[in-house]
């Protein structure tokens, strides 16, 4: 009887210590005007996007440095679906360059252009895994000039609005 508590326990540690139990994303945005771009990183759970990624296109996806170009499309797929950045009413699609990978996390690196005018108003959606956990969180840092901001989404609240005339005014907007 003893043996098979030990048995039991020992499966169950093994098998829960394959799984994190946070959920989170956290994501880094900078404005940087000058250069008429935007510029942001964002780093996820590697087991927890091979899981939602493997749920959303039915193709297993092993988030290393040998991922292949179709593999690439399908990460981009879920990126462009689950998170986006709007300007001025505009959605813009991201030029994304780098993915990183380590045993824990998947970084992806991208860029959006924007075009040469003044930015009234940035939305940004984050809506990154909340389909699959319940208690998936993605903090997103938003920087611009001297103004810095952090939001927390999650499956009630996955979308924000930033005034750019109060970044230009230097007046603090509630977070």
């Amino acid at each position: 009887m003893r043996f098979l508590m030990i048995m039991a326990i020992t499966s169950w540690v093994s098998t829960n210590s394959l799984y994190h139990p946070v959920h989170v994303s956290v994501t880094n945005i900078e404005l940087k005007k000058a250069e008429q771009k935007i510029e942001y990183s964002i780093r996820i759970f590697a087991d927890d996007f091979e899981y939602a990624l493997i749920h959303h296109y039915n193709k297993e996806i092993s988030l290393t440095d040998s991922i292949t170009a179709e593999e690439k499309n399908l990460v981009l797929m879920y990126l462009n679906n689950a998170f986006g950045i709007i300007v001025d009413d505009q959605k813009h699609l991201p030029a994304c360059g780098d993915l990183k990978f380590n045993d824990e996390s998947t970084w992806i690196f991208c860029e959006v252009k924007l075009e040469n005018k003044e930015i009234e108003k940035i939305r940004l959606v984050n809506r990154l895994l909340i389909d699959f956990f319940p208690d998936q969180t993605n903090l997103t840092v938003f920087s611009a000039d001297d103004y810095q901001a952090g939001f927390q989404f999650d499956r009630l609240s996955h979308e924000t609005e930033i005034d750019m005339s109060l970044i230009k005014n230097n007046k603090v907007q509630n977070q």
